[in-house]
């Protein structure tokens, strides 16, 4: 018999995270626009900024750039730091995220580690601005800026890129439509000529190669129809196209077979250099060999209990999590 509360609880799960990507794709298909204003003119009716989030434009006498990165900011300080961090969910008001402190530096990979519903995808959400979570307490800095208050088309500009434990299929949206979008509003901000098709479909030959997906998957709806598999290898797609600052992974490992996963963990190995850095969601010793991750974090209703080197991977392994709570 189903259950009929948890089958809502799912629906609206699934069209949360729905509405999150789609939204993400209209603000890349949009160009924009709302950047692109006459000199001095700012139309508000049509837009939800506050003046917080005004405050993030500038060269208003020209065209608008967002800004991606703090005053003052280098690679000798965190690129993410996050402070006494509380989190909950919006429906339901839920804590989720009690206290959490990380600081992660540019070429650092970072494990998160723990049971399930500690926490970890949740920690993984509300870095990328999912609208599901709601921030209550804590600061959290990336590049220097204020991460809390900027919406996620932005923190994709900063960089920030988040590979989904479960990936959303969008049955309307072409993926290379998906990725070239994507793609061209980072060119865009940089200052970059836009791509074109016939660029765009040459360039994809040679990447998608790298994920082990054959070219057809581009001329499909995004993840629709896609193998478990199929649906992350495409993820780690976009993250080689938009060649992020800051890589989250939550739970990339999962759904794929020996021949994938040890693709995708090179793909992965590859792409990692000392110009940008990962927050990695797993529950598998196999990958963090492979990964070879400068710190492991343990996390447990909510907090982070535990943090050190690949030797918490090894005592997690032998004696489990019980071993780090506390009495």
């Amino acid at each position: 018999m189903i259950n009929v509360s948890s089958y809502n609880e799912g629906r609206k799960r699934k069209n949360k995270m729905y509405s999150f990507v789609i939204n993400g794709y209209n603000e890349y298909k949009n160009k924009y626009s709302f950047l692109r204003k006459p000199k001095n003119v700012v139309h508000m009716e049509n837009n939800n900024f506050d003046m917080d989030r005004l405050s993030l434009l500038k060269n208003l006498e020209e065209e608008s750039k967002i800004i991606t990165e703090g005053e003052g900011w280098d690679k000798t300080h965190p690129l993410l730091e996050i402070k006494d961090l509380h989190a909950i969910e919006i429906e339901g008001e839920k804590e989720i995220l009690k206290g959490i402190n990380l600081e992660i530096y540019l070429g650092e990979k970072h494990t998160i580690m723990g049971r399930n519903g500690s926490g970890k995808s949740t920690l993984a959400k509300v870095i990328a601005g999912h609208p599901y979570y709601k921030i209550t307490k804590g600061i959290i800095k990336y590049k220097g800026l204020d991460l809390i208050n900027l919406p996620v088309n932005v923190r994709s500009l900063c960089g920030i890129f988040l590979a989904f434990q479960y990936p959303v299929e969008l049955p309307m949206v072409k993926n290379n439509e998906f990725l070239r979008a994507a793609l061209n509003s980072h060119r865009r901000h940089r200052n970059e000529e836009e791509i074109s098709v016939s660029e765009f479909n040459l360039m994809m030959i040679e990447e998608i190669k790298k994920v082990g997906l054959s070219s057809e998957f581009l001329d499909r709806p995004v993840n629709y129809g896609f193998s478990g598999g199929e649906k992350k290898r495409n993820e780690i797609l976009q993250m080689l196209i938009l060649k992020p600052t800051f890589c989250i992974l939550d739970e990339t490992d999962s759904g794929l077979d020996v021949d994938s996963f040890k693709l995708t963990s090179n793909v992965i190995t590859n792409f990692s250099n000392d110009n940008n850095s990962f927050l990695i969601v797993t529950h598998y010793k196999k990958l963090l060999e492979l990964l070879k991750p400068n710190f492991i974090h343990i996390m447990h209703q909510g907090k982070i209990i535990e943090s050190g080197d690949f030797s918490l991977v090894d005592k997690i392994e032998n004696k489990g999590y019980s071993q780090f709570l506390k009495e």
